[in-house]
């Protein structure tokens, strides 16, 4: 999965539990990824992938 898909899956989620939980399986099932979560979580960016990202870690 590259760091659009990411994105796009990120759009899907909101705030409650079970979507920050499912990111959390997301990043537990493809380590990879974890450094574009991180990127899109710091970014200076306020879309709504960037503020999503912020909610999984």
């Amino acid at each position: 999965m590259k760091t659009p898909n990411l994105k796009e899956g990120l759009l899907s989620y909101y705030a409650s539990i079970e979507d920050r939980e499912k990111g959390v399986k997301l990043i537990k099932m493809h380590p990879k990824l974890f450094e574009d979560l991180l990127e899109l979580a710091y970014s200076i960016e306020q879309n709504r992938e960037n503020i999503v990202a912020s909610w999984v870690p």
